[in-house]
């Protein structure tokens, strides 16, 4: 994407901005924001009603570039939610080929 709109990361967070912010406070407030997705999946396997929706497919796509970055331990729950959304035969057969490089990261 960013090959596409070279300019894209400075639109969305001036680097002042982004060097204003330590790694650590990045991760903190992930943490923070991340807390009632956390009790969502406590007792289910999926957001919506325990079933599998457009909500699943967009959050896990969010957690996924989470996971890469660091942001994400093997044992958060969210890790554990989102393995069980890359089982999904769906999610891997989409891009058999993006997800094979990805999958040793997550």
């Amino acid at each position: 994407m960013f090959n596409v709109l070279p300019n894209l990361p400075e639109k969305v967070l001036p680097t002042k901005v982004r060097s204003a912010i330590s790694t650590q406070e990045a991760l903190e407030w992930f943490n923070r924001v991340a807390e009632p997705l956390r009790k969502s999946i406590a007792d289910n396997n999926y957001l919506v009603a325990n079933r599998f929706t457009t909500a699943d497919i967009v959050t896990g796509g969010v957690l996924l570039w989470a996971k890469k970055l660091g942001m994400l331990s093997d044992s958060d729950s969210l890790s554990e939610y989102l393995n069980n959304l890359m089982q999904r035969p769906a999610f891997r057969s989409a891009d058999e080929d993006f997800y094979a490089k990805i999958a040793p990261l997550v």
